[in-house]
């Protein structure tokens, strides 16, 4: 497949889920050559609304279907430059680039993830420079597009709390904090946390969620009719809230496995 071939090095994963048994697949992958992993005996049409095959979805870095349809018909490989690239500002671990050499130890720590060392980092560089305007231009370029990734961020920190799921969005700003200690954003994320816990609405909110989120653990880990009894007692107490849709959507998905 061409489009495995360009984008399998710059992050894209491809899994194919079949229905049918493992012997029929296993010829069809030795006939076509097919080197990305292919699943059989799936069952999880009804969850995905899938009804017709071949079907295909470009599901993003948050787990969000952004494209679905024929993969034949096009449309979804040209939104894969885009989703990569937002993706990878996402990642713990960044590459650089091409840079100065007086930023290789901020690029070496931004290899391994330590964002709140590289900030760190940046701003000793801005003090050693800042009576060279070329180089001092160069580090706050370089503290620029580390505030895009902090943005990335909290994007994303956003768009949780816009759906009410207060609970995913907290685990995920803890881990942030991990990754950022340091930097002015884990003290901004700190902060978030403290007043969320202040909040009485997101506090009920903050408690449905991590409920919605056990029931979606239990489902994974083979209980679904017991995660799907668990949900439909959540949607209703989460009627009328931010996060009635989130819980229905998690509903609908453990009601297709």
């Amino acid at each position: 497949m061409k489009v495995w071939e360009e984008y399998e090095s710059k992050g894209l994963t491809i899994l194919a889920l079949s229905d049918e048994a493992s012997g029929t697949v296993e010829k069809h992958i030795e006939t076509h050559g097919m080197t990305y992993p292919i699943g059989t005996g799936a069952k999880g049409k009804r969850a995905f609304g899938v009804s017709g095959i071949p079907s295909a979805f470009l599901i993003d870095h948050t787990g969000t279907i952004v494209w679905q349809g024929h993969p034949g018909n096009g449309g979804w490989e040209g939104m894969l430059d885009k989703a990569l690239e937002d993706a990878e500002r996402m990642s713990d671990q960044w590459n650089i680039g091409e840079h100065p050499e007086f930023l290789n130890k901020a690029a070496a720590m931004a290899e391994k993830g330590e964002m709140g060392k590289v900030w760190k980092e940046s701003e000793s560089l801005l003090k050693r420079f800042v009576e060279d305007p070329l180089k001092l231009g160069e580090v706050q370029n370089f503290q620029e597009k580390f505030g895009v990734r902090v943005n990335a961020q909290n994007d994303y920190i956003a768009t949780l709390g816009k759906d009410g799921c207060y609970q995913e969005a907290a685990d995920y700003i803890e881990a942030r904090i991990m990754v950022y200690k340091g930097a002015p954003a884990a003290d901004e994320w700190t902060a978030i946390l403290k007043t969320w816990k202040k909040d009485a609405e997101i506090k009920s909110l903050m408690q449905l969620d991590e409920k919605r989120l056990d029931a979606m653990e239990q489902a994974f880990s083979g209980d679904s009719d017991k995660a799907k009894k668990s949900l439909r007692s959540l949607m209703q107490k989460a009627q009328g809230t931010a996060i009635s849709a989130a819980m229905e959507s998690a509903y609908n998905l453990v009601s297709g496995l």
